[in-house]
């Protein structure tokens, strides 16, 4: 597969899920390979905690792997999880909003009964180092993939890939809190996905496709004039106040993710 970019696109896995109140979600999440955990269990799913903390159950789905190692477009298997929300961790600080699921044990289930998941990973390597925070420009460009309102290439199973721009310093925590904000449409369903640098956006040059972190929420304002941000919803069912989404998009830091999957290890040992 020669175009990097198109690799994301077995990067970011669809959830569905069902909630305790009877109601359905989708989602964003993608897999992230840790090569601080121990072997044979360094593959988790990424997300947010607001996507699945009321679900029932899950479904998660990826494009299966041919015979000749490439990708069976349109044929795909699911991961179906009861008790969907206990089986993701959280990161230890109730306000951020990213949760983690161990997914290796899972692919090796799978694996017994002859089905193995095309998958691209994000590895240590393709994370945002310090210095690309610090040199990355405001007005520099990003992509996030994912299945905004739902949406997907349902012939091929597979995501969408939307742009945008950093909005406000990445180096910065934004309010305190360890976010920064892109300018981009962010739709129901758009939780979860990862956001990446786009070529050359870095003062001095950069590698392409680093990953930033994780969209969790949207900037909307209210009727009132009030603006605040709130969850990117998993649904589409219609809220009491009418609220205009002013596309700016709230995204957690790459770091909240290895935070995440350390005090995940540390909570099972």
């Amino acid at each position: 597969m020669p175009v990097p970019a198109r690799q994301l696109l077995y990067t970011s896995a669809r959830i569905e899920t069902r909630n305790l109140d009877g109601s359905s979600g989708t989602g964003t999440s993608f897999v992230f390979k840790d090569a601080a955990s121990p072997p044979g269990q360094q593959l988790f799913l990424v997300s947010n905690k607001h996507v699945v903390s009321d679900a029932e159950s899950g479904l998660i789905y990826f494009t299966e792997q041919g015979p000749d190692g490439l990708p069976m477009l349109g044929k795909t298997f699911f991961l179906r999880n009861d008790g969907f929300a206990q089986q993701w961790h959280g990161h230890p600080d109730e306000s951020v909003d990213i949760a983690v699921m161990p997914l290796s044990w899972q692919l090796e289930l799978i694996g017994k009964d002859g089905k193995k998941a095309f998958l691209h990973p994000v590895s240590l390597d393709d994370v945002a180092s310090p210095d690309v925070f610090e040199n990355l420009d405001v007005s520099a460009p990003i992509l996030f993939v994912g299945f905004p309102n739902g949406m997907f290439d349902e012939k091929h199973y597979l995501p969408i890939v939307r742009r945008g721009y950093v909005a406000t310093s990445p180096d910065l925590d934004f309010n305190g809190d360890p976010v920064f904000l892109i300018d981009a449409s962010v739709f129901p369903g758009s939780s979860g996905s990862p956001v990446f640098t786009v070529g050359d956006s870095q003062i001095g040059g950069t590698p392409a496709l680093k990953l930033l972190g994780v969209i969790s929420a949207v900037y909307t304002q209210s009727t009132d004039g009030c603006i605040s941000w709130r969850p990117a919803p998993t649904n589409q069912v219609p809220i009491p106040t009418i609220e205009q989404m002013i596309d700016l998009g709230v995204v957690y830091k790459v770091r909240c993710i290895r935070e995440t999957i350390t005090h995940f290890w540390r909570q099972i040992a």
